[in-house]
């Protein structure tokens, strides 16, 4: 007795089969095809690279230096600019206290140290007096006010020279 055994089942199972095998080849295939074209641009790239930094000529050389050398001295303007000190504030401050009989004629101003030394001649040693509390009394000037080299000159009137530790606001930029 023979018996036919006859197969249930979807009738295009096979070919269903067959078809998900092809398909897993193929995105098999693709992922490492795709991988090996990854690495091997990937390395052409480093090769250009490699090859574009050799082939440049000392003109781009020197302008990339310079352009460095342009940033690095931009990014220390700023901090150059905060710790700046100019002493034009002190002179138009100097002019408004002047005493209308003392004529000076010799200014020292060290704007880092924060200190001034001006030399004048006075009418008299009433005036130059007056100008020593002029100064000491003014607000925002300065304090440490010494009087020093006191003389009568030639002509009869008061030779001086006054050392000033300045206010730091009228040395700000």
């Amino acid at each position: 007795m023979t018996t036919n055994k006859s197969k249930k089942g979807f009738p295009y199972e096979n070919i269903l089969f067959y078809f998900s095998l092809v398909v897993l080849i193929c995105v098999a295939g693709g992922y490492f095809f795709l991988y090996y074209t990854g690495q091997k641009l990937e390395e052409e790239g480093v090769s250009l690279d490699a090859t574009l930094a050799k082939q440049k000529t000392p003109a781009q050389k020197k302008l990339e230096q310079d352009v460095l050398s342009n940033q690095q001295r931009m990014t220390d303007f700023p901090v150059l600019m905060a710790s700046h000190k100019v002493g034009s504030e002190f002179f138009r401050k100097l002019e408004s206290l002047t005493h209308p009989y003392i004529v000076f004629n010799m200014a020292k101003v060290s704007p880092v140290m924060g200190t001034a030394s001006i030399g004048g001649t006075a009418d008299n040693f009433e005036s130059l007096a007056q100008q020593l509390i002029i100064f000491e009394e003014a607000e925002g000037f300065g304090s440490g006010i010494d009087l020093s080299k006191i003389a009568l000159n030639s002509e009869g009137r008061v030779d001086f020279v006054f050392s000033i530790k300045l206010d730091p606001s009228l040395l700000a930029f």
